[in-house]
């Protein structure tokens, strides 16, 4: 199998994450979210069949920053499937999408879901990670 081109070294990973705690993030804002590696596979499995079954291609994963109005500063992040559309330039663009509330070879955007909602509670968006702080891992 190949190695995936996107992959960066420990070091600059240290810098991206260091530059992140010293200038965006205060001391009890969330570090990190952490999801379990067989809900991402079983989550990827949904949204692919959902997809295919109407005739849509999946292009990548939207992650967004998202946070509950209540709940002082714990973000999360949701995550939802996107497909390669033209922009009024022509230009590709990668648009974010729910296979669940699509029809056949027509994504339902998630822009146009968040304008007109539809009547069922669940989407195809991912999310529940685990959040840190609170729950951080002993490094």
């Amino acid at each position: 199998m190949a190695t995936p081109k996107d992959l960066i070294s420990i070091n600059d990973f240290s810098e991206m994450q260091d530059s992140y705690v010293s200038h965006v993030r205060s001391k009890d804002q969330t570090k990190s979210v952490w999801f379990d590696f067989d809900t991402i596979k079983e989550y990827i499995n949904f949204i692919e069949n959902e997809a295919k079954n109407k005739e849509i291609t999946i292009s990548g994963l939207r992650m967004y920053f998202i946070a509950k109005a209540d709940v002082n500063r714990a973000m999360n992040i949701a995550i939802c499937p996107t497909y390669k559309d033209k922009n009024s330039r022509n230009e590709d663009e990668q648009v974010s999408f729910d296979p669940i509330h699509s029809s056949n070879h027509r994504p339902a955007t998630l822009t146009s879901l968040q304008t007109n909602p539809p009547s069922s509670a669940i989407s195809s968006i991912l999310n529940k990670g685990i959040l840190c702080p609170p729950k951080c891992p002993e490094e």
